[in-house]
């Protein structure tokens, strides 16, 4: 039998929020978190498009939906994501 181990290891607690709103006809999804800053657009341009399946969720993320929006304010990561509904 083969199994998958994961080892997880908490130095520090972090805050992670998550959220889902339909306004004006708009699904948004809105995460943040307390890690380091990471702004999935910067990590878009250095992509490779060469390699179809690098980054690969970050790709998805761009293409289905109407508009991504990284902010980083008071040491938060605040990723919304906004899904036009027709």
């Amino acid at each position: 039998m083969l199994l998958n181990m994961a080892s997880i290891r908490i130095i520090k607690k972090h805050l992670l929020e998550a959220a889902i709103i339909y306004k004006d006809n708009n699904i948004i999804l809105r995460i943040k978190d307390d890690c380091i800053p990471f702004n999935p657009k910067e990590r878009l341009v250095l992509i490779n498009t060469q390699d179809l399946f690098k980054n690969i969720g970050i790709k998805m993320v761009y293409k289905i939906a109407d508009e991504v929006i990284y902010q980083n304010l008071i040491g938060l990561n605040i990723l919304t994501i906004k899904f036009k509904i027709q």
